[in-house]
């Protein structure tokens, strides 16, 4: 519940998580006039018929980083692969 009052203040929020995060519970407690930009890689993390529903603005630029930059994208995943294994 505390995600949904920080939510509530907010004018951009922007998503980088490939899930979806801002779900209906979420979106309801969004102020109306925020704008929400995700550039998470598919599918993206925003409930976007929800948002339509609500009124909500949204941007959906997906996978931004490779899109842009992927010999940087790259290089940073595979730095994070390399941890892990």
């Amino acid at each position: 519940k505390d995600v949904d009052k920080i939510i509530k203040n907010e004018e951009i929020i922007v998503n980088t998580a490939p899930a979806i995060i801002l779900n209906k519970d979420l979106l309801q407690n969004l102020n109306k006039e925020s704008i929400v930009i995700d550039v998470a890689s598919n599918p993206g993390g925003v409930d976007y018929i929800e948002a339509g529903k609500l009124g909500i603005k949204t941007v959906w630029s997906l996978g931004i980083p490779s899109k842009y930059s992927p010999l940087s994208a790259a290089k940073y995943i595979k730095e994070e692969i390399d941890k892990l294994i």
